[in-house]
């Protein structure tokens, strides 16, 4: 399965997320989105979330189950809509025929949804991921979600979480994957090493009985329905023992009832997972719930070999767990994950990597198409994948990775951020060959002449008490 979007509305305007050179193989696609702030980054992110984990007009979990919506012949659609295009189905259409036949439908006005996907994609993906490391749901959470209908199989890693905490959630999202063999062993092992720690985690839990009085009748029958009931009905109820010979964890759960606290160690570089799956089967439902909570985690540092609690690590180690961890714990073939603003509390080296470790660690998936908000120079400066733009939203401007990988990061914030700051070093060279030029009265080659419109346009965005800003001057009353 491969899923690509290829524009998304913004203010009545269709702005590019990808392009052709990203539609004919299976490679994961990676589109960073930079603005300044308040220029919508964040809401863009949550439309596109939005569009396709939520019931539509003629776009229901049950037409999609069915194949209604998916499976319509898309040739055949599109001879009709040229015979009658009254009569056409425009919901079975793939979204992005308007780029096709742009006087067909967008003269005509039809709805085709705020989201266009290439035509060698699937209409939607396999399911939905969004990441939020903030201290604000930027996405639609459990909260937002419980009186809607959800379409699509859709995660959330963030704050909106029964435990108050996102690495719980990345976790369960974690423990979900590794039950369904989604996630090799070996490449969460690597994103262990990479911050600094041993592939093992030593997971502290314990129980809150209370919690079930909490639940919502909707939470409770989803409770109910994907839990053990002999285990479920043993930790609400007054037995001290589990009446049920089946289970395989009965030590563990009277063990966590009778003290409220217990503790499951997992190791990815041997078996032990395997020993633990009817464990962490049964344990999921109750953590989703909150009848269970992770109350704190220990890692092994590599350097020392010490043992030390997650709260001990540092918040860019933290952040890159709770990004990392969930995504592989709900990742598939054809995925749609959505990131909003990962550069929060990770060193500048980090931000470097973020897209080369995602590259990396989910090499083994193909077709899916990561869309990440960012303010970050140094995300952009790494972002190196055939299949990778960079979408200036301010200006509804699309580049392609190649023309921006691999440079400074004074560059980025002059080219692609259009906000250069103080002293910026790539402008202050650019300049000063403009200058060597003119005062030379060399003939300016088509390279020259555009670089000359750069800088006059983002002087504008300058201080007058920046130098850069005066030799900016001086080009412009030589020119």
């Amino acid at each position: 399965m491969r899923f690509q979007i290829n524009e998304v509305q913004v203010d009545g305007h269709w702005v590019p997320l990808t392009d052709y050179r990203a539609s004919d193989n299976y490679e994961n696609i990676f589109t960073l989105i930079v603005g300044q702030n308040a220029v919508g980054k964040s809401r863009l992110l949550r439309k596109i979330v939005s569009n396709y984990i939520f019931s539509q007009e003629g776009r229901t979990k049950s037409s999609i189950k069915s194949g209604n919506y998916y499976n319509q012949d898309h040739s055949s659609l599109w001879n009709q809509s040229h015979n009658d295009p009254k009569q056409i189905n425009y919901f079975a259409l793939p979204s992005n025929a308007a780029s096709h036949d742009s006087h067909l439908f967008r003269d005509h006005n039809y709805y085709l949804g705020e989201v266009r996907t290439s035509l060698t994609s699937s209409l939607s993906p396999s399911n939905v991921i969004a990441v939020s490391t903030g201290r604000h749901d930027r996405f639609p959470s459990a909260t937002h979600i419980r009186n809607k209908e959800i379409i699509a199989d859709y995660r959330y890693i963030g704050t909106d979480q029964f435990s108050k905490n996102s690495i719980s959630s990345s976790l369960i999202s974690l423990l979900e994957g590794l039950l369904q063999g989604r996630q090799s062993l070996h490449k969460l092992s690597d994103i262990f090493e990479y911050l600094g720690f041993a592939p093992y985690l030593d997971i502290k839990l314990s129980l809150d009985r209370k919690q079930y009085s909490r639940l919502t009748s909707e939470e409770l029958n989803e409770l109910h329905y994907s839990s053990n009931q002999s285990l479920l009905e043993f930790l609400i109820g007054d037995d001290s023992r589990v009446h049920d010979n089946y289970s395989s964890a009965s030590a563990f759960y009277e063990y966590l009832k009778s003290s409220s606290k217990t503790n499951i160690e997992l190791g990815f570089w041997d078996h032990s997972l395997d020993m633990k799956h009817r464990t962490i089967t049964e344990l999921i439902p109750f953590l989703k719930s909150g009848l269970i909570k992770i109350f704190d985690i220990t890692l092994i540092s590599l350097i020392n070999k010490s043992r030390m609690r997650l709260s001990q690590a540092s918040s860019g180690q933290q952040c890159m767990l709770t990004i990392m961890l969930g995504i592989a714990g709900a990742i598939k073939d054809g995925s749609l994950i959505c990131i909003d603003e990962p550069e929060i509390s990770l060193h500048p080296q980090w931000q470097t990597n973020l897209v080369k470790q995602l590259q990396e660690v989910f090499s083994n998936f193909s077709g899916c198409h990561f869309v990440i908000a960012t303010h970050s120079p140094q995300l952009v400066s790494g972002l190196t994948s055939n299949n990778g733009y960079v979408l200036n939203l301010e200006e509804k401007e699309l580049y392609h990775s190649f023309e921006y990988a691999k440079r400074s990061a004074d560059f980025q914030l002059a080219e692609v951020f259009h906000t250069p700051g103080q002293n910026n070093e790539y402008l202050l060279r650019v300049t000063l060959l403009l200058l060597t030029k003119l005062s030379r009265r060399e003939e300016l080659n088509y390279d020259d002449r555009e670089t000359f419109k750069m800088l006059v346009s983002i002087r504008k965005n300058m201080s007058e008490t920046d130098p850069v800003y005066h030799l900016i001057g001086q080009v412009e009353a030589l020119h």
